[in-house]
């Protein structure tokens, strides 16, 4: 399962650079106007409509912005609602990125249970049903959470949470999902912030899209550094591999262990 995983993320890693910061740069703003005008934006539509619910509902991209230094060359890409639904205490954002011109595609989720009395989150993230992080985040100025991929030295994949505080019984909180290279920002995916608690998931009514700017500090020793990708994780106790499924009648997730 090893190879399969790390061959998974390699793709993720070609789709993300490739087709969402290279490509569409290569791509004048004359002809960006010119198809606009002509109603031919089939190409871009592919490039950056990636994303999608468990319905098939495709996750709006709200705007695109080069990043705010010159030196680090950062796309940020601003995204529209995450695919998230609660169960009790837990809440699961799941979304099938699918991108035709590479036969990719994936499902991604995070499970997130917010503890109110530690101000954190415990936090899962799995692609394709298989566990690649399970652990705890504090609200108060967490670093990103990075995965290494160990196929590509010096990449990584980072989950980076801001703008977090308590609301009532529940979390404010902003995420954004970053490609870096030696902890340089590449290409950083935008979503709109939301809460998450007892009140389930609700997005921010006051922040109509994530418009924090790329950071331009690089990522420090104190990351949480992620396992690299393509090793399967283990509870320790119970040896249990942690698994996920997705309801695609209702967009709910829900964390199921699943004795190996």
């Amino acid at each position: 399962m090893q190879f399969n995983v790390e061959f998974i993320t390699t793709v993720l890693f070609a789709i993300l650079i490739i087709m969402l910061d290279i490509i569409p740069r290569t791509i004048s703003e004359e002809s960006q106007q010119t198809r606009r005008q002509n109603d031919n934006t089939e190409v871009f539509d592919e490039l950056t409509t990636i994303y999608y619910d468990m319905n098939g509902k495709p996750v709006p991209l709200l705007s695109r912005s080069p990043g705010d230094v010159p030196s680090l060359k950062a796309e940020a890409l601003n995204y529209g609602w995450l695919p998230c639904s609660c169960q009790e205490s837990i809440c699961g954002c799941c979304a099938h990125m699918n991108v035709n011109s590479f036969n990719f595609h994936r499902d991604a989720c995070m499970n997130f249970t917010y503890v109110s009395k530690d101000f954190a989150i415990n936090m899962d993230m799995l692609l394709d049903d298989y566990s690649l992080y399970h652990g705890t985040i504090s609200g108060k100025n967490p670093p990103p959470a990075c995965i290494p991929v160990t196929m590509l030295p010096g990449l990584s994949f980072c989950l980076r949470f801001h703008d977090m505080y308590p609301s009532s019984n529940n979390m404010h909180m902003c995420v954004n999902f970053e490609t870096n290279y030696a902890a340089i920002p590449l290409l950083v995916l935008q979503f709109r912030c939301f809460k998450i608690g007892q009140d389930g998931f609700n997005l921010d009514p006051n922040s109509p899209a994530n418009d924090t700017s790329v950071s331009s500090t690089p990522s420090t020793s104190s990351d949480v550094e992620i396992p690299p990708l393509g090793s399967d994780i283990y509870d320790e106790v119970t040896e249990e591999k942690k698994k996920i499924s997705k309801d695609g009648s209702n967009n709910n997730s829900e964390i199921i262990r699943k004795n190996t």
